[in-house]
């Protein structure tokens, strides 16, 4: 396996240095102080030179193997790249299952909270199970008044994966959100959102819809 392209302009230059400093060194002091013939010195340069040249190669060697066993560790850690012409999953939205809506718990024919079957879906529209975060809000609205957020609650990623359910209703998350019990009684609709941020990569997605209210 190749070293890299960084690796290897690093050992390039270290051994083009290496090689000047010997040369140069060995040529200053053992001509200078040694009386040697200059045929001497080139012949001890050359071999000089020659383990400098085993030396480097070893070290490329080693690289190159540093290089192959970093690689293993990427691919143990990231798996094998995804199979040509696959399309992985991943979390693009939700949706609103059947039977969501405004319900009436203890039966004096208002509504006190608003039971919603989700589903996280993939960027196919395929249901998919995932784990994270999410918040829930409901907002008034009301004409000529700011929007307010009447309730709210966040399902931490342990309780968001305690609503999984499947069955007779399908696949979905089930989740509910209570109203408050002081809510004025002419706040006939809400809008709830639901944000969910997925715990393994931050991703965020969200959907609304409004509800009418018995009251």
């Amino acid at each position: 396996m190749p070293a890299s392209p960084v690796m290897s302009r690093c050992v390039r230059v270290a051994a083009a240095g290496l090689v000047a400093l010997t040369v140069f060194g060995a040529a200053g002091c053992r001509v200078g102080g040694s009386g040697k013939s200059f045929d001497n010195v080139n012949d001890e340069l050359r071999a000089d030179n020659l383990k400098l040249s085993r030396d480097i190669e070893a070290f490329e060697d080693r690289v190159r193997l540093l290089d192959a066993e970093l690689l293993t560790l990427r691919q143990d850690r990231q798996g094998a790249a995804p199979l040509p012409g696959a399309i992985p999953p991943v979390l693009a939205g939700l949706k609103f299952a059947r039977y969501t809506g405004p319900i009436d718990t203890d039966g004096d024919t208002v509504d006190d909270q608003v039971a919603m079957y989700i589903q996280p879906v993939d960027q196919l529209g395929r249901m998919r199970v995932t784990a994270g975060r999410l918040n829930v809000q409901a907002v008034a609205l009301k004409a000529d008044t700011p929007p307010r957020v009447v309730a709210d609650r966040t399902y931490e990623p342990r309780e968001f994966d305690g609503c999984w359910r499947t069955g007779l209703t399908g696949d979905h998350y089930s989740i509910v959100l209570d109203l408050p019990a002081d809510l004025a009684g002419d706040v006939t609709s809400v809008t709830v959102q639901l944000t969910l941020t997925e715990a393994g990569t931050g991703v965020m997605v969200e959907v609304q819809q409004s509800f009418t209210l018995r009251r």
